[in-house]
């Protein structure tokens, strides 16, 4: 006898799928009763509590300044930098997006995607001699090599794939370079 198949004849793998489509009911029953689900689909902006509260993390903004920051939430990382790219890519036409050497490697194939005519040019991050920030060369690249216009793609924290962060100092050293320069920043902040 064919060991898939049970003493009455029947399949065990159907079986077994009819016990999983069971088990499935059962659980989609379990969550319409419980009051506290909500399956409605979100609003386009996302989850609004989400939103809020990542502000402050990022942010800490008074009442005043949340007024000046849009939020919306997207699919992951990805999503998140797709739409930053696209969104500056056509409101803001820059020439050249600014990635650092090394990054994630989505970070040049978004901006592709998103405008295949804005050029992708690379800035030092790390340096492998001394296996830390190459700071005086990311300075010198902005500084030396961007034009008004241009964005600078920033890991706000965790840089991908070094994990090495800037110091306060460093970052109010770049924030001054953006502004000197007219740099459009745009924080990936994984």
């Amino acid at each position: 006898m064919d060991p898939s198949i049970g003493a009455h004849g029947t399949s065990q793998v159907h079986t077994a799928s009819c016990l999983s489509c069971t088990n499935g009911i059962k659980a989609k029953q379990a969550m319409s009763e419980a009051s506290v689900n909500d399956h409605e689909h979100l609003p386009l902006l996302g989850h609004s509590e989400l939103l809020a509260n990542a502000r402050k993390i990022v942010f800490g903004p008074t009442l005043e300044e949340e007024k000046t920051i849009a939020s919306i939430q997207t699919i992951a990382g990805t999503g998140a930098n797709h739409l930053g790219a696209l969104l500056l890519a056509k409101a803001c036409r820059p020439h050249t997006v600014w990635i650092s050497n090394p990054s994630w490697i989505n970070h040049h194939e978004i901006w592709t995607l998103a405008d295949p005519s804005i050029r992708r040019q690379i800035y030092p991050y790390f340096s492998p001699r001394s296996f830390s920030i190459d700071f005086e060369g990311m300075v010198h690249t902005l500084r030396s090599s961007t034009i008004e216009g241009d964005v600078v793609l920033l890991h706000g924290c965790a840089h991908n794939p070094t994990g090495l962060d800037l110091s306060r100092d460093q970052w109010r050293i770049i924030a001054s370079v953006c502004e000197e320069k007219g740099l459009f920043p745009l924080f990936d902040l994984a």
